[in-house]
């Protein structure tokens, strides 16, 4: 028979239990944990096309990603999750760039 993890729970960390007091911090925080620095350097978090790209770089893991967004609904709600989404997303996009820059310019 096979055991389910409880709601929040990725190997032996519950990434509810990360201190956040919104969203955004909450996905940023939990990007970290999820995530190695390369990875967030080579994707993003949720693939959408800018004015200017030229090549969008590919998403991070979607079901990590999901669990992200699931436990942002499930300790803020479902209206504030809506809300804040653009927001969400434009920030952990951000993140992500920010780390495939930091990473370029030690290379150079």
């Amino acid at each position: 028979m096979e055991t389910q993890m409880p709601p929040g729970m990725i190997g032996e960390v519950d990434i509810l239990a990360i201190p956040a007091k919104d969203p955004v911090k909450f996905c940023l925080q939990a990007m970290d944990v999820l995530f190695s620095r390369e990875e967030m350097s080579k994707g993003r978090y949720k693939a959408v096309r800018q004015r200017g790209d030229r090549t969008p770089n590919p998403p991070l893991d979607p079901l990590k990603v999901r669990i992200i967004d699931d436990a942002i609904i499930k300790r803020f709600g479902i209206e504030l999750f809506n809300e804040t989404a653009p927001k969400v997303r434009r920030q952990a996009n951000q993140k992500c760039s920010d780390i495939y820059s930091k990473q370029r310019n030690k290379t150079e």
